[in-house]
C-alpha cells in the first residue's frame, strides 16, 4: 500500500500537504507496472506509428488515442495480476486488437520480455451465459482498477456496463465508397435543442452558415434561385446530423469490432473476459 509516496501517515490524512492516493500494489506488482508503463508502442523509425494507425482506424483524436493506449497498458497489468476474470472497455479492446497484429512486438517484446508470460485474447463464445460472465468481469475490472491505481477509470474510455455491452454494433466500412450520416438520438437531441445542453453553438452555426453560403454562391453564379432552398434544407440537415454537440472525436469508443475479450496469463492465474 502506497500512501502519498510514504510521506503521510494513514491515521493523519489531514496532515498531508499533497493529495492522498491509496493504492494496493506489492513491490513485485509495482516493478511490473513500471516495465509496462515504459513499454514503447510507437517506434521512432516508423512513418506510420502505432498511435497514428489506432487513431485513423477508430476516428479518434491523437490526445484520446494516447489516453486509450495508457488505459490499454493498465488493463494488461490488471490482466496479469488478477486471479479471476477481467474485461477491457471497447476502446481498450481496439488497442489490444491492433497490438496483436504487431506479432513480434506483442508476443516477443511485450509478453515474453516485459510481462514474463503470455496474455491471450479470448473472444466471447456467445449466448446469455457468456454475456452475464463478461458483464461480471467488466464490473470486477472497475473494482480492481480502483484498488491498484487509486483512482476511478476515466469515464470516456471505460464506459458504464450497460453502454459497454449494448453500443457494440460496429462494422468495417470503406470510407472511399460510403458516406456516413450520424443517426439522431432523440433522447439526447431534444434536450439539446430545447434546453441547449451540450451544444457548441459557435461550431453549429458556422457549419450551417458554410452550407448556406455555398448554395447561395451557386445560386448567384447559375441564376437559379432554387439552390437557395437547397441551402436551407442542407443547413437544417447539418443542424440535426452535423457535429457541434460538444463531444468531438474523443467520445468515440471504437469503430471496428465490439467483441468481449480476455486473457490467460500463461501457466499462472487466468483472467478471462
Amino acid at each position: 500500500m502506497l500512501l502519498n509516496g510514504g510521506r503521510c501517515a494513514a491515521y493523519h490524512p489531514r496532515a498531508c500537504t499533497i493529495e492522498l492516493i491509496v493504492t494496493y500494489m506489492t513491490l513485485e506488482e509495482k516493478n511490473l507496472w513500471n516495465k509496462i508503463e515504459a513499454f514503447e508502442l510507437d517506434k521512432d523509425n516508423y512513418a506510420l506509428k502505432f498511435s497514428d494507425r489506432l487513431a485513423r482506424e477508430n476516428g479518434w483524436s491523437q490526445d484520446f488515442t494516447l489516453k486509450v493506449i495508457r488505459e490499454y497498458k493498465r488493463f494488461i497489468f490488471l490482466c496479469v495480476v488478477c486471479t479471476e476474470g477481467v474485461t477491457p472497455s471497447d476502446a481498450v479492446d481496439q488497442a489490444w486488437h491492433l497490438h496483436l497484429t504487431y506479432t513480434k512486438s506483442y508476443w516477443r517484446d511485450f509478453c515474453r520480455d516485459t510481462l514474463g508470460k503470455e496474455v491471450h485474447h479470448n473472444p466471447t463464445e456467445g449466448g446469455v451465459a457468456e454475456d452475464q460472465k463478461f458483464e461480471k468481469y467488466y464490473d470486477r475490472t472497475h473494482v480492481l482498477y480502483r484498488e491498484k491505481f487509486g483512482e476511478e477509470p476515466p469515464a470516456d474510455v471505460w464506459l458504464d456496463s450497460d453502454t459497454r455491452f449494448s453500443d457494440i454494433d460496429f462494422v468495417r466500412v470503406n470510407r472511399r465508397t460510403h458516406f456516413f450520416f450520424r443517426k439522431i438520438n432523440w433522447r439526447t437531441k431534444l434536450p439539446q435543442i430545447f434546453f441547449r445542453k451540450k451544444i457548441d453553438w459557435r461550431m453549429k452555426l458556422s457549419q450551417m452558415g458554410f452550407i448556406m453560403g455555398v448554395f447561395i454562391v451557386i445560386a448567384l453564379l447559375s441564376w437559379q434561385p432554387e439552390f437557395i432552398w437547397m441551402g436551407v434544407v442542407g443547413a437544417a440537415l447539418t443542424f440535426f446530423f452535423g457535429g457541434g454537440d460538444g463531444r468531438g472525436k474523443n467520445s468515440g469508443c471504437g469503430a471496428i469490432g465490439g467483441c468481449s475479450s480476455g486473457c490467460v496469463g500463461g501457466d499462472g492465474p487466468s483472467c478471462s473476459s
